[in-house]
């Protein structure tokens, strides 16, 4: 599961709660475009934040009609 924040600052503070609450905080950058951060729950089951997103831009010759 992941969510988009609205900017890299947005991150800071949910990462702080979950980091608080025994979730395991990183970061990742440019996973499928996306710059983020995974959070580990202590049940070892990964959520991620995510603040942004390379949208696929079709070569003209690809592009649905």
């Amino acid at each position: 599961m992941a969510l988009r924040a609205r900017s890299p600052q947005a991150l800071e503070a949910p990462c702080r709660r979950a980091e608080a609450s025994g979730f395991e905080v990183g970061w990742i950058d440019g996973d499928m475009g996306r710059a983020g951060v995974p959070l580990r729950a202590p049940g070892r089951h990964v959520r991620r934040l995510y603040y942004e997103t390379e949208w696929y831009q079709a070569p003209a010759e690809l592009k649905p009609a």
